[in-house]
């Protein structure tokens, strides 16, 4: 099985130094982007066109077309292309100018390699996370315009998010707040003219949170990083607990140092307490549905067996007990009451599944024992059983729930294929994954059958729908995928693993 390669970032480097493209060119090499350059502003646009590169990295001060010039052009066709300016120049007007005009950052010669990647880095993800937030407004609009039966909501939604006030703290190196804005006051209960020069950081966050916070304001505070998010518990004046995320910036001095820390939150509290209900909703759904399906399997065998226990009541009280009838008709209770057996230890399975006990396990013996089990029922069928692939694959697995996995599918090719037929185990290595193929020549499942992993879901006349949900469940739990392929005349499920 081939894997395809994810596709690299690409780096546009543009200046008119050889030895200065060669260093950046190896850098980014080295930091494993695909690398193009050029020597000048002119070749720069061409290849900025042709190339269409995740970054440019391009001198400012170059003879022709500089980089100014360069970025200008760029920005006019292709606004949100990454841009980052070099110049030898220690001043801060051609940082504020190359700024001004749309460059997402600014380095001065001579270039720290480590620099440089966290510069382009920073470029990209922002640009990436314009690029989301563009997809994210146009789906809402589209949204919007489908979902009419959804306005109310919608409404109700936009209305409290337009509402909302932005938390602002604006800190020293020391994490004393010199700005506290209304919307904090709001948040916590305190008023601004008591919070200044005091700790924002010992005074609001709990004591399980604080070495975490202090570690983010640090990282701001040294200069280390000059954007971060976090998110954490606010103690407000009356010891409620509020939920923040914050985005974290830095405010620079004349000298380019660290001068304060800015935090712009927004309080997510009732956002998260949202959604706890809604995954306490679904977790009541799914015991409801799993509740539902138990008591529906479990009510055709107690009715069978309670109707012929009671039969057997009538047998044995004539006046000449029917003897044979008793039998037959105790015989089908019992097998119907062993049958509720059967589904509960079923269902327990589905219900409370166990962490998978992995050691090392052959797949293949693991398919070769299975077929050997199998064959006799198969024989009697006239269905032909055979396993194919490599002779050995070694992977860390639990060894019965990989028997039960594989002896599930092949029982189920057999019930598929009924007569004459043929049922293949095909067990192999690609990459970093084992897999194994359990293919039929039986009817095929139809379209509106796909959802077979679903618990619950059975074709079959006496199936709990709950054979293939266990299967996909184990498969999961070791990291692994299960998938079917089908068409009439052929069903192929096919497992992947990890190895190790």
């Amino acid at each position: 099985m081939s894997e395809e390669s994810t596709p690299k970032e690409r780096a546009l480097i543009v200046d008119d130094d050889m030895d200065m493209r060669r260093m950046l060119a190896f850098t980014m090499r080295r930091a494993g982007y695909e690398v193009d350059v050029a020597e000048n502003g002119e070749e720069g646009l061409e290849k900025a066109r042709a190339f269409q590169p995740s970054i440019v990295i391009t001198d400012l001060h170059m003879p022709g077309v500089d980089g100014m010039t360069m970025l200008m052009e760029i920005r006019r066709w292709a606004p949100h292309m990454p841009i980052v300016m070099l110049t030898a120049s220690d001043g801060i007007g051609p940082a504020v100018d190359a700024m001004r005009a749309g460059a997402d950052d600014y380095l001065t010669k001579p270039v720290d390699p480590h620099a440089l990647r966290f510069a382009v880095e920073r470029a990209i993800s922002r640009q990436k996370q314009r690029a989301e937030t563009d997809i994210m407004r146009r789906t809402l609009n589209e949204l919007r315009e489908a979902h009419v039966a959804l306005e109310a909501e919608r409404d109700f939604v936009s209305t409290v998010l337009g509402t909302i006030e932005s938390l602002v703290v604006v800190m020293d190196l020391e994490g004393r707040i010199v700005k506290f804005n209304r919307a904090c006051e709001n948040a916590t209960g305190y008023i601004e003219a008591e919070m200044l020069g005091t700790n924002a950081i010992e005074l609001l966050v709990g004591a399980d949170e604080l070495p975490e916070v202090r570690r983010v304001f640090e990282e701001l505070a040294s200069g280390r990083t000059r954007r971060n998010t976090y998110e954490n518990h606010w103690r407000t004046k009356n010891g409620e607990l509020r939920r923040i995320t914050w985005t974290n910036t830095v405010l620079l001095d004349e000298s380019g140092q660290v001068k304060h820390v800015v935090a712009s939150g927004m309080d997510v509290t009732d956002v998260r307490n949202m959604e706890a209900r809604v995954r306490r909703s679904e977790h009541l759904a799914s015991i409801a549905t799993f509740s539902a399906g138990v008591a529906h399997e479990i009510k055709n065998p107690l009715n069978a067996a309670t109707l012929h226990l009671t039969l057997l009541g009538r047998l044995l009280g004539k006046a000449s007990p029917d003897l044979e009838g008793a039998r037959e008709a105790a015989g089908i209770a019992t097998g119907e009451i062993r049958r509720v057996g059967g589904l509960l230890e079923e269902f327990l399975q589905f219900a409370r599944p166990e962490t998978p006990r992995r050691s090392a396990t052959d797949l293949r013996q693991i398919c070769d024992d299975v077929a050997a089990l199998c064959r006799v029922e198969a024989a009697a069928a006239n269905i032909e059983i055979s396993v194919t692939g490599d002779p050995r694959v070694a992977i860390r697995a639990d060894d019965a729930r990989m028997r039960q996995v594989v002896l599930n599918l092949v029982r189920n090719a057999i019930e598929a294929v009924r007569q004459n037929g043929h049922v293949q185990l095909d067990v192999g290595v690609a990459g970093n994954t084992a897999h194994v193929r359990v293919q039929d020549d039986g009817p095929g499942i139809m379209a509106d059958d796909i959802r077979i992993f679903q618990p619950f879901f059975t074709t079959k006349e006496k199936g709990t729908g709950l054979g293939l949900a266990i299967t996909h469940r184990i498969v999961t739990d070791h990291g692994g995928d299960i998938a079917v392929e089908s068409r009439p005349g052929k069903t192929v499920f096919t497992v992947t693993l990890p190895m190790g």
